[in-house]
């Protein structure tokens, strides 16, 4: 079966958007909206099953059922891994969509993860977990026609600090920060941020319309600073709007936008409910890894081709000794900003190599930091700095860790036997953390490798999330670096 529909173009946007909720419903609908999903059959009449296989790099290795929106699609991939009849077709199992999801339903048991829509070479992939079909079909049932998407709102905190300019032009600051949580329509924000003019209509909502014009008396209201971000849908979730009593640090504020442009205060209450109006929200398609040279240097590059993560080489060589594309960072003296924008307030990344003496340990940079993560909650898969090579681990022992919101941190140490190379490692790594008021993320990854016979222990650290979250853990393990004797690594 063949269709006008350009699912790769559709992937591509879904995926470039980080997940939009616009993006999702015309890629998602556009699936659903198929007369029938096929797949490459296996087995003999009566017990045909769909073609079902993992991939190592793909979704943490996940059993998968490989979908095709097109027969050519399913040709390619069949040919590509050896799975056509002597006569160079394959065999196809066509079920209609209606039916679909109590048909692939049945396969969670039998540990299949997801589908995956699809996945040969030359298409952009993207795939759902089998949990989420039916509430992903019943969310699109709702929309007003297929292919059309309902408005929706997204979840913006605008975190502002203010004063009073008095005539004398003397500024009285606020002692305690505003957070302003808004429900605006997707239209009002870009690359994750409030637009000015929205953001204006906030500022009104709060000082007032001529709040720029000033007071009767001389004074003004002035912003000194401001940043706003894009709540995501996963974080959303844990949030409780009712519960976030003002502070002498914040001051918490509720407005909900609307599709005529205007812009209303809500109580606490009156925003959670709007909250949990709001349909159920799928996850992003998880893309498809595309092939790169760059394996053969142990790096690993975003969508956008910066690089994200650096492996340890398994030939014996020292490690990270190709090249980088961090550049120096004026935010401390230890830092490598690997951020592609380093005004992005909202998504800061840090990585910093180096050596520390011999008689170091991690436990100082987990003491330093645990205290100031006591609002956060782990969510979703560890973050690491590296990936081992698992046949050269040995001796592994890990333990996980907890907070009162549950599971965070990930601490692990082994003996790491590359070729030519042994090191004794120690990691900790977090989960995808979120603060349970605000929703903001943060993650962090640190290793400590000792080789033998060296001078000094090598000594890694990352860390990613709101820019002043990230300025706030750099500075509590200052100390730590400092006794330690850190010495960062330039980069080549």
């Amino acid at each position: 079966m063949m269709n006008d529909v350009d699912f790769d173009a559709l992937a591509r946007k879904a995926n470039q958007s980080g997940g939009a909720r616009e993006d999702l419903n015309k890629l998602f609908g556009a699936v659903f909206a198929l007369d029938e999903w096929i797949f490459i059959a296996r087995g003999e009449l009566p017990n045909i099953s769909p073609y079902i296989a993992a991939r190592a790099d793909y979704q943490n290795g996940q059993q998968m059922i490989r979908a095709f929106t097109d027969s050519a699609r399913l040709l390619r991939f069949a040919k590509e891994n050896n799975l056509t009849n002597p006569d160079g077709g394959a065999e196809m199992l066509g079920t209609p969509t209606k039916g679909v999801v109590e048909y692939l339903e049945q396969f969670i048991g039998n540990g299949v993860d997801g589908v995956w829509f699809n996945s040969d070479a030359e298409s952009d992939g993207f795939s759902i977990p089998l949990k989420q079909l039916r509430p992903i079909k019943e969310h699109l049932a709702k929309l007003p026609s297929a292919g059309e998407s309902k408005p929706f709102a997204e979840t913006i905190i605008v975190v502002v600090k203010d004063g009073l300019m008095l005539p004398s032009g003397f500024v009285k600051q606020a002692t305690y920060d505003c957070v302003f949580y808004c429900r605006v329509p997707p239209d009002w924000t870009e690359n994750g941020d409030l637009k000015a003019a929205y953001l204006e209509k906030i500022y009104e909502k709060v000082y007032g319309a001529t709040w720029r014009a000033g007071n009767d008396d001389g004074s003004r209201y002035v912003v000194e600073k401001s940043y706003s971000n894009v709540i995501k849908p996963e974080a959303l979730k844990n949030v409780n709007w009712t519960g976030s009593p003002n502070s002498e640090k914040e001051h918490f504020f509720y407005y909900i936008g609307g599709e005529n442009g205007e812009v209303k205060s809500v109580t606490p209450q009156e925003f959670q409910k709007d909250v949990n109006a709001s349909p159920p929200v799928p996850a992003p398609p998880a893309q498809a890894p595309q092939n790169s040279n760059l394996e053969n240097w142990g790096l690993s590059r975003l969508p956008g081709g910066d690089i994200e993560q650096i492996y340890l080489k398994s030939d014996g060589d020292k490690i990270f000794n190709a090249a980088r594309t961090a550049t120096k960072s004026s935010l401390e003296r230890w830092s490598f900003i690997v951020s592609p924008d380093l005004n992005d307030a909202s998504n800061f990344r840090i990585f910093s190599p180096g050596t520390v003496k011999l008689n170091s340990s991690l436990v100082p940079f987990y003491a330093a930091i645990i205290p100031h993560l006591k609002d956060y909650q782990g969510s979703g898969d560890f973050k690491f700095i590296f990936n081992f090579a698992p046949e050269a681990v040995k001796d592994l022992t890990e333990n996980i860790t907890e907070n009162t919101h549950g599971k965070y941190f990930r601490v692990r140490k082994f003996q790491y036997h590359p070729p030519n190379e042994v090191a004794d490692v120690a990691t900790i790594d977090s989960s995808e953390l979120l603060h349970v008021q605000t929703g903001a993320t943060l993650s962090m990854s640190f290793a400590l490798l000792k080789f033998s016979g060296a001078a000094t222990n090598s000594f890694y650290f990352g860390m990613q999330g709101n820019k002043s979250e990230v300025e706030r853990l750099l500075s509590a393990i200052t100390p730590a670096l400092e006794a330690a004797e850190f010495v960062v690594e330039n980069p080549k």
